[in-house]
């Protein structure tokens, strides 16, 4: 049998295409999609100065937060209540005249809570007011070279900004959730692939093939080259949506990251192989597939950020599948030496060619 002979045959079924291909790469797009949204910093500014410098201080901010003007304190404190917000900011009357006193107003930050995020705006901030009162100084009582020389400022950061994000891929930490994220759909899409052998084994296709000519070893490895060949193109299709239009350049080394996940990709569908291989009924497969893939997302920090785990379950990361997975990913994205994380990408690779042997024994031999 073919190779593209078994992908018509897998295709056969509409609901086949749509549960093998379309719906995980939705999937994927949904969970890495409310991942970036959690993460994206929504301010809200209050302007009661509204000069020329505040405007272009709020330029500033939009190329960093997500923000959003309110005309009142009324309608922001509601806002942050409702979590709509992060904190607020507040640009006092007066502000911008202030800048050349000894004793300028300071702008206002407020939140729910203390928190990191509150923390991070105010230190941005202090930054760019600092370098705005040097320039207020140089200036002198010259307001209009006052602001050239501050929009000056303002679009050298930005362009600044704008390069870090490309040249690094931004946020590396954002790179590798979306990964953990990936990782997730991939794992649930095994559950889907390698049950259709088990259908084979249902509906008698599996002992008839094996009846005739063809080899154990054929229908083995023509069925794991299918499955990968479904899941490298649902993983490039999700590389280039996330990496076009969310903002995700995983480090500037996007096929670095790409084959990563093609590795772990190996991975996942040697151990749902496995697992289909030592039981007859469906619905244990999809029970056992289920509870390990939540075991393996959890603890190989899939779902969350290792820095937020015990250290103890931090160590355990360190010896399973989907934690050699985000380690390799983000050696490879952060590192220029191409070896970087030999040891976990050799991991996978020998747990992938050992969960093959294992199943293949098992078909040979059942």
């Amino acid at each position: 049998m073919a190779l593209t002979f078994n992908l018509k045959r897998l295709f056969k079924k509409k609901s086949n295409f749509v549960f093998l291909l379309i719906l995980p790469i939705i999937f994927n797009l949904v969970f890495i999609y409310g991942m970036l949204d959690k993460n994206t910093y929504k301010i809200g500014v209050i302007d009661w100065d509204e000069s020329e410098l505040t405007q272009c201080l709020d330029d500033y901010l939009k190329e960093k937060y997500s923000l959003k003007e309110y005309d009142s304190v009324e309608k922001a404190r509601s806002a942050l209540l409702n979590n709509k917000i992060d904190c607020v900011l507040l640009w006092p009357e007066g502000f911008a005249e202030s800048m050349n006193s000894e004793n300028p107003i300071e702008v206002e930050c407020h939140s729910v809570q203390e928190s990191n995020i509150s923390n991070l705006v105010k230190l941005d901030l202090d930054g760019v007011l600092k370098s705005c009162r040097v320039i207020r100084a140089e200036s002198g009582d010259d307001n209009e070279l006052f602001m050239v020389r501050v929009k000056q400022f303002m679009n050298e950061e930005t362009r600044v900004v704008n390069e870090t994000m490309t040249d690094t891929g931004g946020d590396i930490e954002n790179s590798a959730q979306s990964l953990g994220f990936l990782a997730l759909g991939i794992l649930f899409m095994v559950v889907t692939s390698t049950t259709i052998i088990l259908r084979d084994k249902e509906s008698g296709v599996f002992n008839r093939m094996i009846a005739s000519s063809m080899p154990m070893r054929q229908y083995f490895w023509e069925n794991f080259l299918s499955f990968f060949l479904v899941a490298a193109i649902q993983i490039f299709i999700v590389f280039v949506i996330v990496n076009k239009f969310m903002g995700i350049h995983y480090g500037g080394r996007f096929f670095r990251a790409l084959l990563c996940t093609y590795l772990f990709s190996i991975w996942c569908i040697s151990f749902g192989m496995l697992i289909s291989s030592c039981f007859k009924e469906m619905t244990k497969v999809n029970t056992i597939i289920g509870f390990f893939n939540l075991l393996l997302l959890m603890l190989g920090g899939c779902l969350w950020p290792k820095s937020v785990m015990p250290g103890f379950l931090q160590l355990v990361s360190n010896f399973v599948p989907t934690g050699w997975y985000l380690s390799l990913a983000e050696k490879q994205m952060t590192l220029a030496n191409p070896t970087a994380g030999l040891l976990e990408g050799i991991l996978l690779l020998v747990c992938s060619l050992v969960f093959m042997h294992l199943a293949y024994r098992k078909y040979r031999f059942k």
